[in-house]
């Protein structure tokens, strides 16, 4: 007859501690649960190694797969994106996300759009107010006309970049 090889105090100490094998791992070589090892390491008294100490040499278990070895990123990656996240907000990005995107994605000119004045610091406006990753719906402009126009849209969310910078151009001027 066979020894059962997890009833064996030495051999659970040496494959945990010498060989650095983890429950699962024992359980597979003698045909057996992890929790029926873990319990006979209780009945040994044999410690258990913390948490850092068990995942020493190992690699993580993703390391080296890509969506071509690995069907599962596949499944992981497609089921959480666009519309099938649970964080989609209809293509629309938040607020500040988007004034990164866009701080990265267009240089300054130092320029105005509005009154095509030079200053030192400039923002980005969306014209839209709609806040898209679209590299044309951003303008240029100083802090000042940055104000006038957020406060423009508000007022007349339907009127369009040229005619809000033509009353911008006359309220300057004093025409208005």
């Amino acid at each position: 007859m066979t020894e059962i090889l997890y009833k064996n105090k030495n051999w659970l100490n040496d494959q945990y501690w010498n060989q650095k094998k983890t429950l699962r791992e024992m359980g597979k070589l003698s045909d057996c649960s992890f929790n029926t090892i873990r319990d006979y390491m209780v009945e040994f008294n044999i410690p258990r190694r913390d948490r850092s100490e068990s995942k020493k040499g190992r690699p993580h278990w993703a390391k080296g797969l890509t969506k071509e070895t690995d069907k599962r990123l596949i499944i992981f990656s497609e089921a959480k994106m666009g519309n099938k996240n649970p964080a989609w907000k209809g293509g629309v990005s938040w607020y500040v996300q988007v004034h990164k995107w866009i701080k990265k994605n267009k240089q300054k000119t130092g320029i105005c759009t509005i009154c095509n004045k030079e200053y030192e610091k400039t923002q980005w406006s969306n014209i839209d107010h709609k806040y898209k990753h679209e590299i044309n719906d951003w303008i240029e402009m100083c802090y000042h006309c940055h104000t006038l126009f957020d406060e423009m849209k508000l007022i007349r969310p339907n009127l369009n970049f040229r005619d809000m910078k033509n009353i911008y151009i006359k309220l300057v001027n004093g025409e208005i």
